[in-house]
């Protein structure tokens, strides 16, 4: 390069194809003088807050000096001229321990290289850039130079680029078009090196700073949107085809994969296993160390650095389409976006890697949840545990109010729906949203409510699909104060206001006391009418109980001064019923696992009758060991009296499953004695027939038939008959339907 050609050449004002112009390089001055900033303008914009070295504060005296101030107009605040020489090497010093704006633009496209090899930097800096211009030429930059790549440079470190940028920043002339030029030359040469797209572009932001108040292009878009501005310029620009005015890029894959290519064999093997892949899919630090023959803190390190080099490389013209996709990402997301929609996306081209899991770490990180990506940092903040918790008594969602709690998260109003119905705890009826993932009593609550009249636990269930056991969804709505039973087979909600079916007996009591005496047919029309209750069930009730007195047709309330006589009651035919004496009775059962859960059951009419047992009495028997057992008779009551648990008694006893119990009552006393006994481990003969019936095993037949209130030679069938055929079994002959031996066995 011959000095003299280069000056003469570039002797005059320069313009870049940003539209920015740069006086001739006369008029650039060195750095640490004036007229040159002493932080150049990327500088400024990442450490704008940052207070400014000690030395530049002490010459300027102000003590808030921040690294903003440092631009050309610092030299206003000084009454120096120049930075004096030790101070100029501290604040150098300084300067080169901020963090390098690697991202900025350095060199703008269409700045002429031996323009920037003419003006005034330190020695150092100038040798880089001369030996530059002569590799790459002294013609304008056909693309923009970034700090990471200057930096790149030989010999080129952070001193060098504070004093390229701060004196190149110098030579700036102020405005975007060279109207202080005495000629139209440079605005000639500008437009000549520039595409059509980029002058229609240059002209609109011409348009732009004489018209309007705009600094930037957004400012511009945000005046040009939504008004009707006939702009040729404007149609100019939109008019314009895409491959016009740039190339394709790189698909961001190809862009991972050139920046891969360049990484040791090494940084690929932990790059492609730690972030190249799904995190369910990605290697432990543990395998990676032990194959690289490393320890795993080692490979943790590296995995770090590789990930700020990429992004690095994403900051770079290079990676600019990996960020163009990250940014699609990003917005295409949100906060959370089904997984469908974000393939497009993510695809691979063909015959390349796949690195879907890098950009969508890059992006936010995302993770993959139900079929959705969601944002792992707005996790946390997802409403969707609030909406569920404010659904009303029977689930149902306000869905204006979900709205409101999802759009503030940041949820795309298209997706609120899909979103509450992915997350399996939302479900919806007829446009209606319910919570799904509650217990079920408000499932079923909703279920009827959308009925709009009483139904049977069948229909309930059936209507929303639910899959339960019948049995459990009476249990569950029979103990909850939502449900009210509105006939012997429907429920019904209790805000409807219906009337509460709880039994015929029941019914039967509210009417009476409610109209007094009625006739049998008025009661059964009315319990038809209001609980779907048969006639004859309800007449049945009216004959049996104990509360009841039936005269010619008519039925009313038993007085107390009215005695209550059991009637149609038999011992013969009362199945595990023994009359032991007057006011002694021995009651035999199976254990089951009913009695092993302390149910209660009933202790029958003919029990009753044998222990006086009257309606509205309340009885208490106790073991030998003090163990109480109840027996009460409701005198609405069909069945008769009924015992409480008897689980105590049976494991005092030793009673286990499937073993029988004999249970001896005496009303006199008011005691009750229990035998449990196993079959099995007996022989058939009186003391056997004796431990299940309670009867004196010396009495003999005559004894089983007295307890029997039968003949001797009808005892054996009647046990048959009714149902106690484990008694008969036990009976000291093999026949019961043959001849009978009267003897009484011996009690050996």
């Amino acid at each position: 390069m011959k000095e003299e050609d280069t000056s003469g050449r570039w002797a005059g004002p320069v313009v870049d194809t940003n539209g920015v112009l740069y006086g001739p390089v006369r008029t650039a001055a060195p750095w640490g003088s004036a007229g040159c900033p002493i932080a150049p303008r990327s500088y400024r914009a990442l450490h704008g807050g940052e207070g400014a070295p000690a030395e530049l504060k002490k010459l300027a005296g102000n003590p808030d000096l921040t690294i903003g101030d440092l631009d050309r107009g610092f030299w206003e605040r000084v009454t120096v001229k120049e930075l004096p020489k030790g101070c100029s090497q501290a604040v150098g010093r300084n300067m080169g321990r901020l963090e390098v704006p690697f991202a900025a633009v350095a060199l703008p496209s269409g700045l002429p290289m031996g323009w920037v090899a003419l003006l005034p930097l330190r020695t150092r800096t100038l040798n880089t850039v001369k030996r530059v211009a002569q590799i790459r030429g002294e013609d304008p930059l056909d693309r923009s130079l970034l700090v990471q790549d200057v930096m790149a440079w030989q010999s080129f470190g952070t001193g060098s680029l504070l004093d390229l940028l701060c004196v190149l920043e110098s030579a700036e002339q102020g405005g975007r078009r060279p109207q202080s030029m005495d000629t139209d030359e440079a605005e000639q040469l500008f437009r000549q090196r520039m595409s059509e797209g980029e002058l229609r572009l240059y002209d609109l932001a011409g348009w732009g700073l004489s018209e309007t108040d705009a600094v930037t292009l957004g400012d511009l878009l945000s005046i040009l949107e939504g008004q009707n501005i006939a702009l040729r310029e404007l149609s100019n620009l939109t008019g314009l085809f895409l491959w016009e005015l740039a190339e394709p890029a790189l698909h961001p894959y190809q862009a991972v994969d050139r920046w891969v290519s360049q990484l040791s064999e090494r940084e690929r093997l932990i790059f492609t296993a730690r972030r190249a892949v799904s995190p369910r899919s990605r290697r432990t630090l543990r395998e990676l160390a032990d194959e690289l023959g490393v320890t795993r803190e080692r490979v943790r390190q590296l995995d770090i650095v590789l990930f700020k080099r990429l992004r690095s490389y994403i900051a770079s013209d290079p990676g600019r389409s990996i960020s163009w996709r990250i940014d699609t990402i990003s917005r295409t997301a949100g906060v959370a976006v089904p997984v469908g929609r974000m393939e497009k996306l993510l695809a691979p081209p063909p015959n390349s890697t796949d690195y879907s899991a890098i950009l969508l770490q890059l992006a936010g990180p995302y993770t993959e949840s139900q079929g959705w990506w969601v944002l792992q940092s707005a996790r946390a903040a997802d409403p969707t545990p609030l909406i569920l918790n404010t659904a009303d008594e029977f689930g149902i969602i306000d869905m204006t109010a979900a709205g409101e709690h999802l759009q503030g998260w940041g949820l795309a109003e298209e997706l609120h729906t899909d979103w509450l119905l992915s997350s399996g705890s939302v479900r919806e009826f007829g446009g209606r949203f319910v919570r799904w993932n509650g217990p079920p009593n408000k499932k079923l609550a909703f279920s009827l409510s959308e009925m709009g009249r009483p139904a049977s636990a069948e229909k309930i269930i059936e209507y929303i699909g639910l899959d339960l056991d019948v049995r459990y969804v009476k249990k569950v709505i029979s103990i909850d104060d939502h449900f009210i039973r509105a006939t012997r087979t429907k429920w019904a909600l209790a805000s409807w206001g219906l009337p509460e079916y709880r039994g015929v007996a029941h019914s039967i009591r509210n009417l009476l006391e409610q109209f007094g005496p009625m006739e049998i047919e008025e009661i059964a029309a009315r319990l038809e009418a209001d609980f779907e209750i048969s006639r004859t069930s309800t007449a049945q009730y009216c004959g049996q109980l104990p509360a009841l007195i039936v005269e010619t047709g008519r039925v009313r309330l038993r007085r107390e001064d009215e005695p209550y006589k059991y009637r149609g009651v038999a011992v013969r035919d009362a199945r595990g019923i023994f009359a032991l004496e007057e006011g002694r009775v021995g009651l035999l059962l199976r254990v089951d696992r009913d009695v092993l859960r302390g149910s209660g059951r009933p202790l029958g009419k003919t029990a009753g009758a044998i222990l006086k047992v009257l309606p509205n009495d309340r009885l208490v028997f106790h073991s030998p060991e003090d163990l109480p057992l109840v027996v009460v008779f409701p005198d609405f009551s069909v069945s008769g009296p009924t015992l409480g648990s008897i689980r105590v008694l049976a494991e005092a006893a030793g009673a286990g499953l499937g073993d029988y119990l004999n249970l001896v009552f005496d009303r006199t006393s008011l005691t009750v004695e229990v035998a449990a006994t196993t079959v099995e481990d007996h022989d058939p003969g009186w003391p056997l027939v004796s431990r299940l019936t309670g009867i004196d095993p010396e009495s003999g037949l005559d004894g089983l038939a007295a307890a029997l209130q039968c003949g001797p030679a009808e005892a054996a069938p009647a046990l048959r008959k009714r149902g106690d055929g484990a008694v008969a079994d036990a009976l000291p002959f093999p026949d019961p339907t043959g001849p009978i031996n009267d003897q009484p066995a011996s009690t050996e």
